[in-house]
């Protein structure tokens, strides 16, 4: 390589895109805050907790996860998997919640919206 500046030049915009920082939802998530994790939902936010789906306003969710976290209260949250979407304006993480209640999958779906990722699809299944 001849010209390093030109390389950079090149990877910067890889480097400057918007990502969501998923250490937020899933230390939340760790210690079963629901209302941390409401503070990052979009107004309306889909809900699947155990089979049971629903199109929530934010406090409506935040009280189904207040709900799931009084029956499971939560041991420990690692993600799994994390990525994008085509279009770069919607992430998802997967983690893995510990709970007294056992293990379950913990799926977070995010999409950006005036420069700020909020939570729109939260999916808990065992």
């Amino acid at each position: 390589m001849k010209n390093p500046l030109f390389v950079l030049l090149l990877l910067a915009p890889c480097l400057l895109m918007a990502q969501p920082d998923f250490t937020p939802l899933v230390d939340a998530a760790r210690r079963g805050d629901a209302n941390a994790l409401a503070a990052q939902m979009d107004a309306v936010v889909q809900m699947s907790i155990l089979d049971e789906d629903n199109r929530l306003p934010k406090a409506s969710a935040a009280s189904e996860l207040s709900a799931f976290f009084a029956k499971n209260k939560p041991t420990g949250c690692t993600v799994v998997n994390k990525g994008m979407s085509d279009d770069k304006l919607s992430h998802f993480c997967i983690c893995s919640l510990a709970t007294t209640g056992g293990t379950f999958r913990l799926y977070f779906y995010l999409r950006q919206n005036a420069g700020k990722f909020l939570i729109r699809e939260i999916r808990i299944e065992k």
